[in-house]
Parts: C-alpha cells; sequence; structure tokens
C-alpha cells in the first residue's frame, strides 16, 4: 500500500524546512526526504465553543536559527514583531472570527526562510462534540484542584473530561486497582470496560485483568481473572456493537519451553451474565492484538505478525488486518516492514485509523475504504513527536489521540482534530494523558 503526506492549511506550517551542512536554511516540499524546521499550530483554547471565552495561542518552533545565542539570527512574525526565541508562542485576548493568516520570517543575516501559518477555527465542529466526554489513562496524581501534582507511584488511574478540558474526574478510586489502562466504551451497556492490575499482598500475584464500570467509576467489576503467577496479561478490550462479547490481547510476559511467546486475542461471551472465554486468534509463535470491533459486529480489526516467521516480534514485522468472524477469512490492510498499530474502525465502518512510523515519526493514518483505490493519507504530518492511539468520536466527525509534541511538553497529552485533520486543539495539560476513548454519558 502506497503512503502519501497530507498538509492541511489550518494552523500548521506550508511546506517543510530543513537545516543543510553550512547551517542555511532551506524550504522543502516533500515530508518523505526532509523533515520540517518550522513547527507552527493553533492550542489553547483547547476548543472553541460558541457562546464561552476562551484565547488562542500559536506556537512556533524554528530549527537551525536561534536569536538568543546568534546575533545575526533574526525571527518576525508579521502582526506580532521580533521574536527573541527560536521556539515561542503569542496568546490572543480575542479569538480571530474568521481564517487569519500569519507570516515567519527567520533570517541568519544570509538567507530568508519564510512560512505562513494560517489560523482558522471551526466553530461548528466544536460545538457539536460538546456533549461528548473523553476518557483517559494518566500516571498523574492531580489535586482537589485537578492540577497535576507529581507522577504516580506505580500507578495509572483513569480520568474522564470534557473536549475543551473542563469537568475533569478521576474515575478509579480503588487504590488497590492499579495500571488502569486501555479504556473502552459500550454504548449498549453504558459501561467503560478496561484493564487493571487488582494489586496482592504477594506483588507475584499481581495480573492484568479486564473489569467495567460504570461511566463515573462506580460498581466496578471483574470480567476476567488472569491466573496469578502465570505470566499473562488481559488488556486492549473492545466490546461488540450489542454490548455481549468482549475481545482482548492475552499475552504472555515470559516465553514457554518452546522459546516462543504467546500474544493471541481472546472472546468473552457476557450475554446474560454470562462469562464464557474462548481463543479466538491464538497461535504460540505469532502475535494477534489491538483488537476492535467492525461497528456490524461482523467483523474486527487487527495488529498481527500471522504472515512473518514465527518468533519474530519486532514492531515492523506486524501489520493490519481485517478478520471476518463468520468465514474466519483475512484481509491484509498494510504490508510495509513499518510498526502499525492500534487499528480502529469509523462509526460507519467505512474507514479505518490506525497510527504507524510509515514516514518516521509516529503519525496517525487514515484509510477510506470505500473509494476505489483507496490510499492512506496521514493526518498528522505537522508534528516532530509521536502520535498514536486514535479513537473515532461517537458522531465520526472528530479524532482524539496522544501526542508528544515538541513545542508543548515531553509528556503525552490528548489532543483532538477533525477527520481530515484539520482544527486541531489540545485537551489535556501536564497529565502525561495516553490512550483516549469518547463516551457518550
Amino acid at each position: 500500500m502506497r503512503f502519501i503526506s497530507r498538509f492541511y492549511l489550518l494552523a500548521f506550517f506550508f511546506g517543510c524546512a530543513q537545516e543543510n551542512k553550512t547551517g542555511t536554511p532551506q524550504i522543502g516540499s516533500n515530508y518523505l526526504t526532509v523533515k520540517p524546521a518550522i513547527e507552527a499550530f493553533a492550542s489553547d483554547p483547547i476548543a472553541i465553543i460558541p457562546g464561552e471565552t476562551k484565547s488562542l495561542r500559536i506556537m512556533w518552533k524554528i530549527v537551525g536559527i536561534n536569536p538568543s545565542k546568534n546575533s545575526s539570527d533574526e525571527i518576525y512574525v508579521s502582526g506580532i514583531g521580533k521574536i527573541e526565541q527560536n521556539a515561542g508562542f503569542y496568546d490572543f485576548e480575542d479569538v480571530p472570527t474568521e481564517e487569519t493568516v500569519f507570516t515567519i520570517t527567520a533570517t541568519n543575516g544570509k538567507e530568508n526562510l519564510e512560512q505562513q501559518l494560517t489560523v482558522s477555527i471551526d466553530t461548528a465542529s466544536n460545538a457539536a462534540i460538546k456533549n461528548f466526554k473523553i476518557v483517559f489513562t494518566s500516571s498523574k496524581e492531580i489535586d482537589s484542584d485537578f492540577v497535576a501534582l507529581h507522577n504516580a507511584t506505580k500507578s495509572m488511574h483513569l480520568y474522564k473530561i470534557a473536549p475543551d478540558g473542563t469537568e475533569i474526574k478521576k474515575l478509579t478510586k480503588d487504590d488497590k486497582l492499579l495500571l488502569a489502562s486501555d479504556p473502552t466504551w459500550s454504548l449498549a451497556r453504558k459501561r467503560i470496560i478496561f484493564s487493571g492490575n487488582l494489586t496482592h499482598s504477594d506483588p507475584s500475584q499481581d495480573v492484568q485483568s479486564i473489569y467495567e464500570m460504570d461511566v463515573n467509576g462506580d460498581n466496578v467489576k471483574a470480567l476476567t481473572a488472569a491466573t496469578p503467577g502465570s505470566n499473562m496479561q488481559d488488556r486492549l478490550p473492545d466490546v461488540s456493537p450489542d454490548g455481549t462479547n468482549i475481545i482482548y490481547t492475552s499475552t504472555s510476559l515470559e516465553r514457554a519451553a518452546d522459546g516462543n511467546f504467546t500474544h493471541g486475542i481472546k472472546s468473552l461471551n457476557i450475554a446474560d451474565g454470562k462469562k464464557e472465554i474462548k481463543n479466538l486468534l491464538w497461535a504460540p509463535g505469532f502475535i494477534y492484538a489491538y483488537s476492535s470491533y467492525h461497528p456490524s459486529g461482523e467483523k474486527i480489526i487487527l495488529n498481527s505478525s500471522k504472515d512473518t516467521p514465527s518468533g519474530s516480534y519486532a514492531a515492523e514485522d506486524r501489520d493490519i488486518y481485517i478478520y471476518n468472524l463468520t468465514n474466519q477469512e483475512f484481509v491484509r490492510i498494510t504490508n510495509d516492514q513499518k510498526s502499525d498499530l492500534a487499528p480502529v474502525f469509523s462509526p460507519d465502518g467505512q474507514k479505518i485509523l490506525w497510527c504507524s512510523n510509515a514516514q518516521g515519526n509516529d503519525d496517525i493514518y487514515i484509510l477510506d475504504l470505500s473509494e476505489e483505490n483507496p490510499q492512506a493519507i496521514n493526518l498528522t504530518t505537522d508534528n516532530l513527536g509521536a502520535d498514536n492511539h486514535p479513537a473515532w468520536s461517537p458522531d465520526g466527525k472528530s479524532i482524539a489521540f496522544e501526542s508528544v509534541r515538541p513545542v508543548t511538553t515531553s509528556v503525552s497529552e490528548i489532543w483532538i482534530m477533525d477527520f481530515e485533520g484539520k482544527n486541531l486543539r489540545q485537551v489535556t495539560k501536564d497529565l502525561n494523558a495516553k490512550n483516549p476513548v469518547w463516551i457518550e454519558p
């Protein structure tokens, strides 16, 4: 499958730039061969909701030019003026109501580099997601005023937040239920399903199992019970559209006697209070993981090493497949010797998202299965960091994902964008947030 990149005019750079061997800034246009030197995007309104007052921040980063260190280096932003740092930001007191274009000019005294930054706020799409919430994993402890204090000790908890960054609430309240992660949402059950580690007095008995709870974190219930001491982990659950079945990845932590690990997908029938578990895709020496349902419930999409030599666990040996639950047939989606992970179907089943390092960085890709000759499109070409774990909003119009962005912090945060890659905004701050999923409370 051929991967192509796409640039969008929102609050990103147009084109790319890099520093050559002499330090002269250059303009490039091919993302596959040229790394971007200027990052610029809108953040901190988090989301623009009509009728609410928000601020808007534009940010940028320039490689190869630094006025604070070299007197000949200068950076100017139209409408703002001379900038003293190669990485900077500007806050608007009044949010632009229409598309606004800025020009960033950088020089080292000999050559000029010019980039345009377009700030465009789509208020309609932000208003549409106002009634949804996002559940995510965080390793931060948060005080009563929801300020991140410090890294939690050997624990992760689930939190719920509004797309505009407000209404944050801690969901996993049991101090013994640690390493809560991998949340998913069942509309049919109105429950959050996740993986967690229920600690014991003997640490060797700690295992990762599948749990469910109410939308507010109450009535926590174990759905699987990985055997203590078995070196098995139950993780990455997803729920069938009718709420009667859960698929999840069960993983061995040590090699078996034959030298192979086991990473397989199990199926848990929970209809009418049942707990019937069976191996759905299970072959020692191969990986079957990151599975999620098609909205019809008739297919799943997953990550697998099924077509590589047994015993290969390298990320680049795993590809994306669609598996038909009725006829047990596979359709291979990627075949690129890259790391392709965390695939998910859109709510209408016509598109898929996943994360891949196909162009160097970890990025979010989209593929429209309804097209005659579908091509994967990179939605996050703007970022020099890592973008992972995409999640569709219930209406299919927005995407939440975790991202480490160089011009913000070194930790992962939750961001959202339109399904076309437009209207990017940050949701969490200083929370080391991962694994987002949308819910309809």
